[in-house]
């Protein structure tokens, strides 16, 4: 499936200029900038020519985040805010704007068959994995990925014991006075 539906009716029935754009185009504005602005946060050492990514692994919890900006909304802003109250304010709606945008689309990708934009980058098996690693792990992991990994030596391989390894033992339990493990003679 598409990002959108491809058949007439559902793309009348979603005019995306004048009932998307031509209501929210401000806030669509503050949402890409926000974009932008959290994808420099999250990737800094991204070329500032690269277009903006949707990280999926740096951070899941939307409905979480989205409570966590509803409930800083209900506060003062903080003392590095002062006198920046609308600031404050439009971060957070902004923010919230994100995140359930960001719900909605892995909502849609996950129960209705949405396709990702074409701005997501999902994360590996291994870099799903790798917080469950012990360090010494994840940094078999960079060196293998940097191409700098010696797997390790493997153990030599067990040689059968000697076939006379028991040779010139004679006699059975009780030629072995004190052994609690006798039986008596062996009949």
């Amino acid at each position: 499936m598409t990002c959108i539906p491809q058949d007439d009716a559902s793309r009348k029935a979603a005019p995306m200029w004048r009932g998307l754009l031509g209501y929210f185009p401000w806030a669509l504005f503050k949402l890409a900038a926000h974009s932008f602005r959290s994808d420099r946060k999250h990737n800094p050492d991204k070329p500032e020519s690269e277009a903006p990514h949707w990280t999926r692994s740096k951070s899941t919890d939307h409905a979480d985040c989205i409570v966590r900006h509803l409930a800083d909304l209900c506060g003062p802003p903080p003392a590095d805010f002062e006198g920046l109250a609308i600031e404050w304010e439009e971060y957070h709606l902004t923010a919230i704007f994100w995140r359930a945008g960001a719900l909605l689309q892995e909502f849609g990708e996950a129960r209705r068959g949405a396709s990702p934009g074409c701005r997501s980058v999902f994360p590996t098996r291994v870099d799903q994995l790798r917080d469950l690693l012990h360090p010494a792990q994840k940094l078999a992991i960079e060196a293998f990925k940097a191409d700098q990994w010696i797997p390790p030596t493997p153990p030599a391989p067990m040689q059968p014991p000697p076939r006379d390894r028991f040779a010139g033992l004679t006699g059975g339990p009780d030629d072995f006075p004190g052994d609690e493990y006798a039986t008596g003679p062996v009949r």
